[in-house]
Formats: C-alpha cells, sequence, structure tokens
C-alpha cells in the first residue's frame, strides 16, 4: 500500500513538471487563442465570404477580442467589407485609417475566462487590377499578439485550378518559409476544388499565415470590369450637380450687383480711411488701421517726428466725442504705456501693439455692421443657401468613401457622418483661406500647397471641383447693402480722380484748401495709390505740415518725398509689428523649461 501512494505521488509530480512550463508559457499573455478555424469561400466576383471559429482563454480581465481588417488590398485598392456577424454576440466597428476595426464583446462586461467566438464577413476585393492573370493572395492568419495553440483552414473555390501552383508562407512578415504547414486538395463543391490544411507547430506572436495561388485571366467571371475606384468615381460625380445649384444660388444671392461709379473729389462723409479700405476690399488690412497714424496727425491729435528709428509720436489732445469708438480705443492704446505722451513706433512694435491693431480691425467690421441702416455688407444668412449643396457634396463622397466599410443603420450615425463633413467643410476653408492668405504675402508654393492639398485629400478631381468651388464662391459672396454699394460708387470714383486728375484740377483744389493733399493723403495710403496721388503735386510749392518735422529742409521737401518717407516708414512699422507677432507665437523648447505636454512623444494608449 506504501508503494502504491509513491507511485502516485511520483507520477502526480511528473505531470505537473510537465504541464508547469504550458500553463506559464500560457499565462505569460494575456490572452492566447487554443483553436483558430478559418474558412474562406472565394466566390465568382473575387469576394471571400470569410468565418473565423475562436476558442480564446483570457488569462486578464478583457472584454473580448479585436480584429482589424485591411480596407485596401495588398496593391492599394479599395476593398469592401460587408455583412459582418458575429452569431448574435455584441459587437461594434469603427474605421481607424487604413483598418476597419471589428470589437467583438460587451463594453459594460467582462469576458469568461474561456470564450469561443466566430466572427463571418464577405470581404470583397472586385477586379484584383492584373492584366494577364487572376489570384487568390490572402492573409489567412493575420498579425497576432499572441499565441495560438492550433490553427486549422478551408479554402473553397468556384473553379478547378493548377494544384501544382498553390503555395502557403507562413512566419514573420516577408518570410517565404512553409515548412510548418501542412495542405491537400480535394475536388468537391460545385464541381470547384477544396483545400484544407493546418499548421504543425504552435503559431508565435506576430506569425502569418498566406495563401498564394495563381490563376489564369478570367477566373473570377463576375469580377470583370468591375472596381470600386470606379464606382467611388461614379458616385462622387454625382455630386457635381449640387455645385451648379451653388452657382445659381451664388449668381443670384451672392454675386455683386453692378454700380456705377460717381466724380469724386473727396471721400464720403463718415468713412475714415480703414473703413474705407473695408468697402473697397471686403476686409481690413493691417494698414488700414496703420494709417490713422497720418489721419490722426492731420486732424490735430498727434505729432509725427521723423528719425533714423521710425516715427516718434507725440500726443497733443484727447480725440473728439464723435471720432469712432474702435478709433478712441486704438488711440487710447497707443500711448496707454507711457507716462509723457510719446512714444515711438519701434516701441510699440516690440510690445503688443499687434494685439491693439488686430481689435481695431475687428472694431471697424463690428461698427459698420452693426446697425440695419448703415450696415456695407449684407448678413451671412444667405452663404448657408451656397454652402447648403456643399455639404451634399461632402455627405456623398465621405458616405461613399466609408459605406464599403461600415452600414449606416441608425440616425446616430448618420448625424456622425454629417459632423464629419461639417468638419471636412471647415478644413477645406481654413486651407483655402490660408492659401489665398499666402498670395497676398507673396508665399506662392505655400498657397500652390495650401490649394493642392484638398485634392489630395480626397483623390478625385470631381470630388475635389465638387467642394472646392461652392467653398470659393462662399469666400467670395460678401454683397454688399445698398449703403454699402453707393459708399463702393463714391469710392471708385475718388480712387479714379486720385489716379487721373488733371493738373488744372489739382491746382483749383490746392488753392482752394492748402491741406487738401494732406486731407486725402491717409485715404491714397488704404486705397493703395500714395505714390501716384504724391506726383500729382510735385509741380505744387507745398509746405511741409504742422504736424510733421522732417529730415529734411523746408526747400528740398516735395509732395513725392514726403509720402515716400511717410510710407516706407509706415511699412517698416508694420513689418516690425508681423515679426513681434510671430515671435510671441513661436512656441518655445526644453532650454526655456519646456512646457507640460509640449514635447515629442507621448501620444495615448488604451486596452480592450
Amino acid at each position: 500500500m506504501r508503494r502504491l501512494s509513491v507511485f502516485f505521488s511520483f507520477a502526480v509530480l511528473v505531470l505537473v513538471v510537465l504541464c508547469t512550463p504550458a500553463a506559464a508559457a500560457s499565462a505569460k499573455y494575456p490572452w492566447v487563442i487554443d483553436t483558430l478555424d478559418v474558412r474562406l469561400a472565394a466566390r465568382d466576383d473575387n469576394s471571400y465570404h470569410i468565418t473565423e471559429t475562436y476558442g480564446v482563454t483570457f488569462n486578464e480581465q478583457r472584454h473580448g477580442i479585436q480584429r482589424n481588417l485591411p480596407l485596401n488590398s495588398y496593391r492599394g485598392n479599395p476593398v469592401e467589407i460587408r455583412d459582418i456577424d458575429l452569431a448574435g454576440r455584441p459587437f461594434s466597428t469603427r474605421r481607424d485609417g487604413e483598418d476597419l476595426v471589428v470589437r467583438i464583446g460587451d463594453p459594460d462586461k467582462w469576458a469568461n475566462a474561456k470564450e469561443r467566438y466566430t466572427l463571418s464577413y464577405i470581404y470583397d476585393i472586385g477586379d484584383d487590377g492584373l492584366e494577364d492573370m487572376d489570384e487568390l493572395y490572402y492573409n489567412l492568419l493575420p498579425d497576432y499578439d499572441t499565441t495560438i495553440d492550433e490553427v486549422t483552414f478551408t479554402i473553397e473555390m468556384p473553379h478547378p485550378f493548377d494544384a501544382k501552383r498553390l503555395n502557403f508562407t507562413h512566419g514573420p512578415k516577408g518570410s517565404k518559409d512553409n515548412t510548418y504547414v501542412e495542405w491537400s486538395v480535394s475536388g468537391t463543391v460545385s464541381d470547384g476544388t477544396v483545400i484544407t490544411g493546418r499548421l504543425t507547430r504552435v503559431n508565435q506572436p506576430h506569425e502569418q499565415l498566406t495563401v498564394a495561388l495563381p490563376l489564369p485571366k478570367g477566373y473570377y467571371t463576375a469580377a470583370a470590369g468591375r472596381t470600386h475606384a470606379n464606382a467611388s468615381l461614379a458616385y462622387s460625380w454625382l455630386a457635381l450637380p449640387a455645385v451648379g445649384v451653388s452657382l445659381l444660388f451664388w449668381y443670384f444671392l451672392g454675386r455683386e450687383r453692378k454700380f456705377f461709379p460717381t466724380v469724386e473729389f473727396y471721400p464720403p462723409p463718415g468713412l475714415n480711411p480703414a473703413a474705407a479700405g473695408y468697402v473697397m476690399n471686403k476686409k481690413v488690412s493691417q494698414m488700414d488701421v496703420i494709417s490713422f497714424i497720418i489721419y490722426w496727425a492731420d486732424k490735430g491729435y498727434l505729432h509725427i517726428s521723423d528719425d533714423a528709428n521710425g516715427f516718434s509720436l507725440r500726443k497733443l489732445r484727447e480725440m473728439d466725442p464723435e471720432a469712432k469708438p474702435y478709433e478712441k480705443k486704438l488711440f487710447d492704446a497707443m500711448f496707454s504705456r507711457v507716462s509723457d505722451g510719446q512714444v515711438t513706433t519701434s516701441t510699440l512694435a516690440d510690445g503688443e501693439f499687434y494685439s491693439d491693431l488686430d481689435n481695431a480691425r475687428k472694431g471697424v467690421v463690428s461698427f459698420h455692421n452693426e446697425d440695419p441702416g448703415t450696415r456695407i455688407f449684407k448678413k451671412g444668412a444667405y452663404k448657408l443657401l451656397i454652402g447648403a449643396p456643399l455639404l451634399i457634396c461632402l455627405f456623398i463622397i465621405i458616405f461613399t468613401a466609408l459605406g464599403g466599410a461600415m452600414e449606416i443603420e441608425s440616425v446616430l450615425a448618420a448625424l456622425a457622418v454629417a459632423g464629419v463633413c461639417l468638419f471636412c467643410l471647415m478644413l477645406l476653408g481654413i486651407l483655402l483661406s490660408f492659401s489665398i492668405n499666402c498670395i497676398r504675402r507673396r508665399k506662392y508654393v505655400l498657397s500652390i500647397m495650401a490649394a493642392v492639398m484638398p485634392i489630395a485629400l480626397f483623390g478625385i478631381m470631381g470630388q475635389a471641383a465638387a467642394l472646392i468651388i461652392p467653398c470659393a464662391l462662399i469666400y467670395g459672396s460678401r454683397r454688399r447693402t445698398d449703403v454699402g454699394l453707393k459708399y463702393l460708387e463714391r469710392l471708385t470714383g475718388f480712387k479714379t480722380f486720385l489716379e487721373t486728375a488733371e493738373r488744372d484740377r489739382i491746382d483749383m483744389l490746392a488753392n482752394k484748401d492748402p491741406q487738401y493733399f494732406y486731407n486725402v493723403l491717409p485715404y491714397a495710403l488704404t486705397l493703395g495709390v500714395t505714390d501716384t496721388w504724391a506726383k500729382k503735386f510735385k509741380h505744387v510749392g507745398l509746405r511741409p505740415p504742422e504736424w510733421y518735422d522732417s529730415r529734411e529742409t523746408e526747400s528740398s521737401f516735395s509732395s513725392l518725398s514726403f509720402a515716400s518717407n511717410l510710407s516706407d516708414g509706415l511699412s517698416r512699422f508694420e513689418k516690425a509689428v508681423d515679426a513681434s507677432r510671430r515671435s510671441d507665437s513661436d512656441s518655445g523648447d526644453s532650454s526655456d523649461g519646456g512646457s507640460s505636454g509640449g514635447g515629442s512623444g507621448g501620444g495615448s494608449g488604451t486596452s480592450w
């Protein structure tokens, strides 16, 4: 009896010793696949009905497993994944880059230690694009991050094939080895051929199994002449009629009406130089508000002294009550950082005066669009009509792009796609706005890159046209009100006079008002005709204005040199302000102590 007890104890010890390495090997992974059976049924249209049956052991708490299914073939052509089924188990799908992610399991529950999953889906490649052959070239085992103890597979082909050309490869990506793959071929299943096989050892993490079978051209009879790329293109062209609708809305609602310039010798009453620039150019530039320096000096608010480092500005008095609010705010900000009422343009540029200029630009737009009776531009509600077809275009394009990988089965899913459309609209608007700004700053390479990017993003000229044209129409649709149109007529006539005024008319106006040239100069600056206007007075014996001290002597003073000095000095000031803005917007590096989240790497992580 004692001997029998010893024998049983020894047997148990041997069993424990034999089983411990396998258990330890299994336990070192959060999950392992005990068994995996893959069945692939190829169809005449070169689509595959895939069924994957898993027997899984979870060594840690997990909700389930995840499959990432590539949305492109190995040749880069888009594929369609549909009819996903988990035999009643909960699952979710989402697109992640070039993959369709299938999450199997309940996010509110932990999976059991032992689970069995059956995943089936259609993987539709369509026309593979090969000119001289067809093929079955498919990864039966994807890149798993755990071991698979037992792998079996079955492949059903629709027609007979040359079994001598059949091959399997197994191992890390790029391996050509098939030492541990066993397979056999038998002819059944509706006159086709069935391939069965298995792996003869445990599949290690990141090892894959691929079948490679060259086939004669035309083997997939129903796939001829069909590609998903062409289908996507056909759907995308349906968006082009929406562009025509956008054009119609723009023509009747957004296009500027005809106007007839009037003959003007003075700027319209009620418009300062910045407001004149806004009416003419549909925007307020930084130079428009910088021109206030000349405008205020001419009105007696400040004195300008010219020196080698720029301009010195001395405050003479407070602004009149009738001055526009944004004018007064900018004027006060100019002298708020000094106690003696004197500041230089170089000091202003080195500080944060650029923010005051930006606020003034916004103030011009806001002030001249607050009162419905004096609005310069119509409200932007009509742009929604112009842009509405754009949303339709985006919806069609994105639905076409995602429709093969997801089924919109609920209102929430449709709203999610609509949200993506709106995001794309904002992205395209930013790119186009950036492109236009680059043109204005003569950064043509960046402009071209920003303009081409939407085409690169969507990949099809028809789609790009359907997106870009409505965006351009929206950007250009700033229709003036009746008041704005009258201002435009008068300012256009005034600008024409500044460019074409005859000598006799100039002499008459200068004799009538010796300060006429100086009164008009800030408007000439915002209208872009400073030099032309100054040349008109080169024959007139102008005296330097009382509000300006120049390095020139009175005998050498001329309208052209005076205007040129002011214009060049203000241009240098504008560039210095821009440099200060860029300096403040640049992010720091580790040399200044760094910042939270400001370095490389990090990212985020998650687990299922």
